[in-house]
């Protein structure tokens, strides 16, 4: 049985929990907790402020190659969800497909995301985008079970051919 542990301070932690009402949990700066893969992709799918998710995978980009790479399992699992979540603090920020859809207005400015950061797997897809540097196949609502398998298969792939 493989433990996958992650060695790494969490920046979601004390924000997340912060906006969640946790007051126990306090964030540590200089120390680095062990924490499973598990439980820091849990963070990534309940945090729902996009600041604070945008600076975790600011932070995590920053992390040692051998830290990100724990990550990767831990996230290929969502990729297949299409559970929605909520999202907070969007300001000038548009999904690319949920303006293509007429689900979400974009004023012609600001960020354009083009995974559905709405859900599970296109959040987990997003995060794998900024630790692995490069552009995957979007993960978006309304995907078809054939194509969603299909994509799943290539941003995995794509996983494995990473040095």
């Amino acid at each position: 049985m493989r433990t996958v542990l992650l060695m790494a301070m969490v920046f979601c932690i004390g924000y997340c929990a912060t906006a969640e009402g946790n007051t126990n949990m306090v964030q540590q700066t200089n120390q680095v907790p062990q924490l499973s893969a598990t439980h820091a992709v849990d963070e990534l799918t309940t945090c729902n402020d996009f600041k604070k998710l945008d600076q975790l995978l600011q932070e995590w980009s920053a992390w040692p190659e051998a830290t990100k790479q724990t990550l990767f399992p831990a996230l290929s699992e969502q990729l297949g969800s299409l559970r929605e979540l909520t999202l907070t603090n969007m300001e000038d920020v548009a999904v690319m497909g949920r303006v293509k859809t007429g689900k979400m207005k974009w004023h012609m400015h600001g960020l354009m995301v083009q995974q559905d950061i709405f859900t599970v797997g296109g959040r987990a897809a997003w995060a794998l985008e900024h630790l692995l540097k490069t552009e995957l196949p979007s993960i978006e609502a309304g995907l078809g079970q054939d194509e969603l398998l299909k994509r799943v298969k290539t941003i995995k792939d794509k996983i494995k051919q990473k040095p």
